[in-house]
């Protein structure tokens, strides 16, 4: 009886312990970033001014941030939005069931679960809230211009403020696409090298020939994540190209600092840190 005691013991089921607490998604904006962890929760830091780093209790699993605002991703799939709008802006976010959503300046758009797009904010006087019509498998917002990914031919389409031919994309059929003030760039679906246009007055639209995985753009520099984890970064020749030595699995890119989320599951920062915007906290308990 004891050995037969010791033998259902050891045939037991243990329940699974909790994973320990990691991001899982990272955005950066003008003077601030955000993050969710893998408990569906959202912390943003750096200026809180306007309430833009006043993120809700969740449950939320993606996050995007602007220059006086941001947004989430629920659980449930609605977007979810904190911080300021300029008063006379479409009201936020619309109703519906969205994949991912991305932040501009004072604008914000999000891919919806039927792969179409949806767009809010500041609508300005260039079309940057009023997306084309169609299926997309990727999204990008600029300061007041964005760009996405057709799903039938992988061809990029811009919208927005055309001036400095940040709308120019080539003809590539690509996989990932990025957006920063005056520039865009996106990643060839042939050979994962990024082909960028636009203003290239700091280098921001001659990227380095090689493949990335993915690819996200600020002012006027750009990031991309390498297939082993690093992060190279391209244009304005400051300390947002001072990028941490490690491995990353995730990328996001503000104004003048950018972020990544860790193999460990920490955020690390870097380029300017006026108001802490480079500083964010460790993963909560």
């Amino acid at each position: 009886a004891p050995d037969a005691d010791r033998d259902a013991v050891a045939d037991a089921e243990v329940p699974d312990a909790a994973p320990p607490p990691a991001f899982v998604a990272v955005a950066a904006g003008t003077m601030h970033g955000c993050a969710a962890d893998n408990r569906q929760r959202a912390v943003c830091w750096g200026n809180p001014a306007d309430d833009r780093t006043a993120a809700p209790p969740g449950p939320i699993v993606g996050v995007s941030a602007g220059t006086l605002h941001s947004c989430g991703l629920g659980a449930d799939a609605h977007v979810v939005c904190w911080g300021t709008y300029p008063a006379d802006s479409t009201p936020p976010p619309p109703d519906g069931h969205f994949l991912r959503i991305r932040s501009g300046d004072d604008h914000t758009c999000g891919l919806r679960d039927d792969r179409t797009l949806a767009c809010w904010g500041l609508p300005g006087n260039d079309g940057r809230t009023v997306p084309p019509p169609g299926a997309f498998t990727d999204l990008a917002l600029g300061s007041d211009h964005a760009c996405a990914i057709a799903a039938d031919t992988g061809a990029v389409r811009c919208w927005g403020d055309a001036g400095d031919g940040r709308l120019a994309a080539p003809p590539d059929a690509c996989f990932a696409v990025a957006a920063g003030d005056k520039h865009s760039c996106a990643l060839r679906t042939a050979d994962h090298h990024p082909v960028c246009w636009g203003k290239n007055s700091q280098g921001q639209s001659d990227p380095p020939d090689e493949p990335f995985e993915a690819i996200d753009a600020g002012h006027d520099f750009v990031c991309g994540l390498r297939a082993n984890g690093s992060v190279r970064c391209w244009g304005r020749n400051d300390s947002r190209l001072d990028v941490p030595a490690g491995s990353f699995s995730v990328l996001g890119v503000g104004f003048d600092h950018a972020c990544a989320i860790r193999a460990d599951g920490a955020v690390r920062c870097w380029g300017n840190n006026g108001s802490d915007r480079a500083t964010p906290p460790d993963p909560a308990p």
